[in-house]
């Protein structure tokens, strides 16, 4: 049987979608905490900083299986410096440890 791998130059969302799916269907019949995760209310922390009603700074992340998964935290420019994210970093910690967190996970840059 041969295979034929195909490098996809666009970014396809379909496809993207179809991955997700095989992978959920796997996991559901395979992982007993995937399945879990999936019908259970994961908590999610949004936090913004506001400066004369501009939005300056937010964080977004979700609390699940004793992780915080911080996803995005950002800080516009021109408040680089004031410890801004770290203040966010801070209180979005606090928060996720309230809520069962004892790990987390950044994937933002």
């Amino acid at each position: 049987m041969t295979h034929t791998i195909t490098r996809i130059y666009e970014e396809d969302e379909t496809f993207q979608q179809f991955l997700t799916g095989k992978l959920r269907d796997y996991n559901n019949v395979h992982s007993a905490h995937h399945r879990e995760i999936r019908e259970a209310h994961v908590p999610a922390i949004q936090l913004k900083v506001e400066q004369e009603g501009r939005v300056i700074a937010g964080l977004y992340g979700s609390v699940y299986w004793g992780w915080f998964d911080l996803d995005r935290l950002w800080v516009d420019a021109d408040f680089h410096g004031q410890g801004i994210g770290s203040q966010l970093l801070g209180e979005g910690e606090a928060l996720a440890k309230s809520l069962g967190a004892t790990r987390v996970k950044l994937t933002t840059f």
